[in-house]
């Protein structure tokens, strides 16, 4: 396991999103701190027992090389020390019920810092001069692949970066993801994983990330 000392998530950041949830796309980047996330490089990732609604989306992640604050986009690109393809796996029901009416209602939301089923497996730092035009996959053994694509993004990270230097100082080490660009691979609540079950987070010319699940759900 490896800590990282904050990872950012960017939640409603893609281009169907009104459309798939019902919020309308907005100029800002809608971001959520989740400092009760388990960050993993290789795994495992433990789907705890209280888990009933599991879900896990490939994101795109950028990695912050130096002390941000108040920055624009200009500032924010030079701060940018390389990229992670993240395996982000979220309580999908936490996001129909809690996350997204709020956002709806009042324009952000804050829960996730207050929400501890949620779980990141990272990839290695990766280089790519262009990683905004690729696919994104994520499989799971046994279920079907999900197949979304950074060209969704509204906001890239230079865009999230400012954003979020704009009412916190980022530290060299954080990382932010740019979310989910549409739909998630949901898990169903009554299929358990075979042992040995993993997942894979591909970006297409970028990198990827694999490990191994550990199914705890009865």
């Amino acid at each position: 396991m490896t800590d990282f000392r904050h990872v950012w998530l960017c939640e409603a950041n893609y281009r169907d999103v009104e459309k798939l949830e019902g919020v309308p796309p907005r100029p800002h980047v809608m971001a959520y701190q989740a400092p009760y996330t388990s960050v993993t490089e290789g795994g495992p990732v433990r789907l705890p027992a209280r888990a009933t609604g599991m879900a896990v989306s490939c994101e795109l992640a950028v990695e912050i090389d130096c002390e941000v604050h108040e920055a624009d986009e200009k500032m924010a690109a030079g701060a940018i020390r390389g990229f992670r393809v993240l395996a982000g796996f979220r309580d999908a029901s936490v996001i129909e019920e809690v996350i997204l009416p709020t956002a709806r209602d009042y324009g952000v939301c804050d829960y996730y810092a207050r929400w501890g089923d949620t779980f990141n497996c990272v990839s290695e730092l990766l280089q790519s001069d262009n990683p905004y035009d690729a696919a994104m996959t994520v499989q799971i053994d046994g279920l079907d692949a999900v197949t979304t694509s950074t060209a969704d993004y509204l906001h890239h990270a230079p865009a999230a970066i400012a954003a979020l230097s704009q009412f916190l100082t980022l530290q060299p080490g954080d990382i932010i993801s740019l979310g989910r660009a549409g739909e998630m691979l949901r898990i169903p609540a009554d299929q358990r994983l075979p042992a040995g079950a993993r997942v894979t987070a591909d970006i297409a010319g970028v990198g990827n990330v694999e490990a191994l699940i550990e199914d705890h759900r009865p």
